[in-house]
């Protein structure tokens, strides 16, 4: 049986941010959801995947216009 866990992250805190602008750094943030030692492939051990959410489309990143 699989199960997923979905991260929540606030793009407002500095870690966040760092993390999303370095794949690094990131590899290594997430890597430490995995036990030390568990062999020699410890993610796939683990299960642990990683996918970029899907970009937000630019036309609903506009700002509500108000009435005049």
């Amino acid at each position: 049986m699989t199960s997923l866990t979905r991260l929540v992250l606030d793009p407002q805190h500095p870690a966040v941010r760092a993390d999303l602008a370095d794949v690094d750094s990131l590899h290594k943030t997430l890597m430490r959801l995995v036990p030390d030692h568990i062999g020699p492939t410890p993610r796939a051990t683990a299960g642990l995947l990683f996918r970029k959410p899907d970009p937000i489309p630019s036309s609903s990143c506009r700002q509500p216009t108000r009435p005049s």
